[in-house]
């Protein structure tokens, strides 16, 4: 049992509250949809008259915006892989590593995983003339069966994810599309096929707006949030639905005294500063040093001397370095975001991922103890945590969050 003791309780300082109630049954006029969402709610000003004009204005949201398609997961059982066509590609111990199989257009790779010799833990698609990468599916396994299933779909072009799905086990559980608008805003339409809802998200460039709708499985919208962030100050708005009626609404300005209560737990701390983005050494294949190779030629591995010591590359058939390992340090490449783990003094390890929006995480774990702290692309802290590992399981003990200029908006201790 966790017990949790508040030391700021939501915002600092809520300086103002409006709230009115409605009842209603009435369906609402269907040519109505949103559209420009922020700029609507921050032109009328969020007051309560506004926020009932704009909220009803929400209803009801494009229905072809709702239309998901989820992808469908490619299942190989291990008895199939003996029949599969295409090039079988062994790593250097003889072990079968992946099968390429290609098309006019697109070539895909099935890589085993390494903990299961008859199972695949990855199957990428690309396209054959640029080497983008169209589909990823990633599978999870365990005690030998295919437990989760995620898979993502990237534009050509822009390589940005635009669809993702989710199954557990061969149950669908959520399917989602991105849409990335000419102003730059981001919004994210999820479909969550459990709880039968959908759930639209959208994020200005800049960051400092978010809108969030709710619909049922009939489409019909059951919660509208929008929030503006500015500096030490926001506006919310937040509204219920029934039966495509507005039963609630309520408005909120929020005003965050300027603090950076909680930074000393990690601004003084040198072992949870983020490690250096890790420059990729060219030409690592031909680096002179100690090789091992696929059955396909392409170089498996490159174990040679660096400034860290002995530095073993591993690269991938088509000839990708994914990990660069030395002695203390170990750098792990996902496209363009990076996971740097250190072995500190005293049985310490820290762990840095580096993400290609210019995010960061820090972890660094202390025998049975671990800290944590975020930071956004803009370098403010989003949110720090502590915590106790008692029988292999983490428990916090401490948490810290922050608003997007770092200022500290909720904290909690937790008796563990």
């Amino acid at each position: 049992m966790i017990n949790r003791v508040s030391i700021f309780d939501n915002k600092i300082n809520n300086i103002r509250r409006n709230q009115i109630h409605f009842r209603g049954d009435e369906q609402q006029d269907e040519k109505k949809v949103v559209s420009n969402i922020f700029e609507q709610s921050e032109n009328k000003g969020l007051d309560a008259l506004a926020a009932y004009n704009y909220a009803m204005s929400a209803i009801p949201v494009a229905k072809d915006k709702l239309d998901i398609e989820p992808l469908t997961p490619i299942i190989i059982a291990p008895e199939d892989i003996d029949k599969m066509t295409g090039e079988k590609i062994y790593s250097s111990d003889g072990k079968l590593h992946s099968i390429v199989q290609r098309n006019e257009n697109t070539y895909t790779v099935n890589t085993l995983d390494k903990d299961n010799e008859n199972m695949f833990s990855d199957i990428e698609t690309f396209d054959k003339k640029t080497g983008n990468i169209l589909l990823r599916q990633r599978n999870i396994i365990e005690d030998g069966k295919y437990t989760n299933y995620y898979l993502t779909k990237y534009d050509a072009n822009t390589q940005k994810p635009i669809a993702t799905t989710d199954y557990e086990g061969s149950e669908l559980y959520s399917a989602s599309k991105t849409i990335y608008k000419p102003n730059g805003n981001q919004e994210d339409i999820n479909k969550y096929y459990k709880e039968k809802e959908f759930y639209i998200a959208e994020s200005s460039k800049d960051g400092k707006n978010h809108a969030n709708i709710t619909l049922n499985d009939n489409k019909q919208i059951t919660n509208l949030s929008i929030r503006h962030n500015k500096k030490l100050s926001s506006k919310e708005l937040n509204a219920s639905f029934y039966n495509g009626a507005l039963t609630s609404i309520s408005t909120t300005n929020t005003m965050t005294i300027p603090n950076t209560l909680g930074w000393e737990n990690f601004k003084s701390d040198s072992e949870l500063k983020p490690a250096a983005l890790f420059k990729k050494i060219e030409n690592l294949n031909n680096i002179e040093g100690e090789k091992t190779y696929y059955s396909n030629g392409a170089t498996e591995t490159n174990t040679f001397e660096s400034d860290n010591g002995k530095t073993t590359a591993y690269f991938k058939p088509d000839g990708t370095c994914y990990k660069i390992e030395s002695e203390n340090k170990t750098v792990e490449f996902d496209g363009k975001n990076q996971t740097i783990t250190e072995l500190l003094d005293n049985n310490k390890t820290k762990i840095t991922r580096l993400y290609e929006s210019g995010d960061k995480s820090v972890k660094l774990k202390d025998n049975d103890t671990y800290k944590r702290i975020d930071y956004t692309s803009k370098n403010y802290p989003d949110y720090y945590i502590e915590g106790i590992i008692i029988n292999g399981e983490e428990k916090d003990t401490k948490y810290l969050y922050y608003d997007d200029n770092g200022m500290l908006e909720q904290g909690y201790d937790y008796i563990a």
